[in-house]
């Protein structure tokens, strides 16, 4: 790699910047305070980052020896171990090691090198319906660790193995929830604004780092202490933050940072998850490879695995690079067609990863001398948030049972009775109907809004006995003809259009500054829809587009967030689109990526409304 003047001035800096940071922690360095028993809370006072310049966390290096006087001078080390010889005093003297797991197999010959042991794994799955965690024994066997109707996922085990942490949206918004491995209680950490999510355990098992959008919708580097307390914001929250990762000694903390619209490596080193000594990029400028994501320390903080995604709207363009200190450059792990996301190191050699294309990703463990992948789990359309957890398999309690789901075959809707004709008039009686299976959260009342039906015809049509009382996978018929729906109510049986909609002028309109849309049919306001449009780093694009795909579910990854099956999506242009929204409930503040947030059941009933080629006009 040719070292240009930026190169050669970033190894000159670097040094000189660590020597002043290592005198500024040894004079701040005092004994640790006495652990507090403080409950959990989300008020604080965020530490605001120093900026300083760039430079690398590399563990203990022997320095090269001096050069002699010769004729010819001897090479020049590159930065990357410039930076690993001036901060080697910094680098603990000893690193944690994986908990050894006695191996039940027959050895292997004394000719060959048998892998080592591998320990439970925690990971999330959406193999039975919603995100849950799973627990991956060594033989290979999967197991339930949650089964509640919401989603769990970004599981992390305490290095004890008694506590297990993870992301959980039971209450409406995902929040960090703590889970005893013994007992299967939870215990909610956060109950802050915004999400909080991607939980992980420091290494000695006193802190746990997160990301928090808490603070103006921005997502920012939070720690807190393992029971919650103490929650601080460690990150400037000048720009976006995610993915954090610990080093071996407790003290360093990288994650991907946005800088000038591109995500990097960066590193911060906290003082007992106190203060945060900066935030400095790990990579000098010359090097960009893309946009660089989760990336995560190997057990002794000798090198970084992390992915790079050419394109963020696309989890298929992400590669998986690994950056070692005694080398010039991060060196290609594994790029192909598929998505590849290194989540955790398994063992000195050896990543745990998520591999696959859409709606295919399995976890496979990846070698990363030899490139071999050795397949762990699959099932459903993703898996992934794996992690190794020292836990006791014997003490954990029996697996929770997943969450009841609707019924394959529905029993027949039975007759009306009473007679409903007094107030239904016979030619709806006699049309076709359309089958509705209610879905978790949904209620009669919100249904017939949908379908623009009155809840007493929907009642009677369907002979509930109490409009309060549906079930989940219950079958309702809804007494429509035609093939779309509008606010104005249900369409009678009418000959000369033999179930087909009239064609109809229709228009979305978005009106960024009341965060509403309204919705027009032949020129009449039909519904106002209340919304949430992007924020001010990802506002939402102006001006004239028309809806070019449509699905009903799919889902959305970026640096900062994934979301699984995202309800009614229609896209407008390129990837920004009108969707429904189960992850926050703050409509009518900007609050997205740049696309355009419905209410979940408001989103469906405009996904039946609208044909592809509506206009959408977005305006301020």
């Amino acid at each position: 790699m040719k070292r240009s003047g930026v190169w050669k001035r970033f190894t000159i800096a670097v040094p000189l910047v660590l020597a002043a940071l290592l005198l500024c922690i040894r004079l701040t360095e005092s004994p640790p305070p006495a652990a507090a028993n403080i409950q959990a809370q989300d008020t604080s006072t965020p530490t605001r980052a120093v900026q300083i310049a760039s430079y690398t966390p590399l563990p203990s290096h022997t320095p090269p020896p001096s050069a002699t006087a010769t004729e010819t001078p001897a090479p020049s080390p590159n930065a990357i171990e410039l930076t690993n010889t001036a901060i080697a005093p910094f680098r603990p003297t000893a690193q944690p090691s994986a908990t050894p797991v006695t191996p039940t197999a027959t050895p292997e010959p004394p000719t060959s090198t048998p892998p080592p042991p591998r320990p439970p794994i925690v990971f999330y799955s959406d193999r039975r319906g919603q995100e849950d965690i799973f627990l991956l024994g060594p033989d290979g066997s999967a197991r339930a660790l949650t089964g509640a109707a919401s989603n769990e996922r970004e599981p992390s085990c305490s290095p004890d193995g008694q506590t297990l942490v993870y992301a959980s949206d039971a209450s409406g918004r995902f929040q960090i929830v703590a889970q005893r491995l013994d007992t299967g209680a939870p215990v909610a950490l956060t109950a802050s604004e915004g999400i909080n999510f991607a939980p992980v355990f420091s290494p000695d098992g006193s802190m746990i780092a997160f990301v928090s959008t808490r603070n103006g919708g921005i997502p920012a580097i939070w720690v807190m202490d393992a029971n919650g307390g103490r929650q601080r914001q460690l990150t400037s929250g000048a720009g976006r933050a995610t993915s954090p990762g610990w080093g071996p000694d407790s003290r360093q903390l990288i994650f991907a940072g946005e800088q000038d619209e591109r995500w990097r490596l960066m590193l911060t080193i906290t003082q007992e998850g106190e203060t945060s000594f900066g935030e400095v990029e790990l990579l000098p400028p010359e090097i960009d490879l893309g946009n660089q994501i989760w990336p995560v320390f190997d057990i002794e903080g000798v090198r970084i695995a992390f992915s790079v995604w050419a394109d963020l709207a696309d989890p298929q363009t992400a590669d998986l690079h690994l950056l070692d200190f005694e080398q010039p450059a991060p060196i290609p792990l594994r790029a192909s067609d598929e998505a590849e996301i290194a989540w955790s190191w398994l063992d000195a050699n050896r990543l745990l990863v998520s591999i696959g294309g859409a709606g295919d990703v399995r976890l496979a463990a990846l070698d990363v001398n030899t490139g071999e992948i050795t397949p762990l789990a699959e099932g459903g359309t993703f898996n992934g948030g794996a992690r190794p957890c020292p836990v006791n398999p014997a003490i954990l309690p029996p697996e929770p049972p997943p969450p009841p789901t609707a019924t394959a075959t529905p029993s027949p809707t039975p007759t009306p009775t009473p007679n409903p004709a007094a107030y239904i008039p016979p030619a709806l009686l006699a049309a076709q109907g359309r089958p509705h299976i209610v879905q978790p959260g949904e209620n009669l009342l919100g249904i017939s809004y949908v379908y623009g039906i009155p809840l007493a015809t929907l009642t009677a049509i369907n002979a509930l006995p109490n409009p309060d009382v549906i079930s989940v996978g219950q079958r309702l018929t809804v007494p429509v003809t035609r093939t779309s729906y509008r606010a104005s109510g249900y369409q009678h049986p009418e000959s000369h259009l033999s179930g087909i909609t009239a064609a109809r002028h229709k228009e979305i309109i978005v009106r960024l500054g009341a965060q509403e849309v309204d919705v027009y049919e032949d020129g009449r306001l039909l519904r106002t829809l209340v919304a949430s449009t992007g924020l001010p780093r990802t506002p939402t694009v102006q001006g004239n587009f028309k809806i070019y795909r449509k699905y009903a579910a799919q889902t959305m990854a970026g640096p900062d967030y994934y979301l699984p099956d995202v309800p009614w999506v229609m896209y407008f242009y390129q990837g920004y689109g009108l969707h429904g929204t189960y992850w926050h409930s703050n409509f009518g503040q900007p609050m997205s990526h740049g696309c355009v947030n419905l209410r979940t059941p408001d989103a469906r009933w405009l996904y039946e409304w609208a044909e592809i080629g509506t206009p959408v006009l977005v305006r301020p």
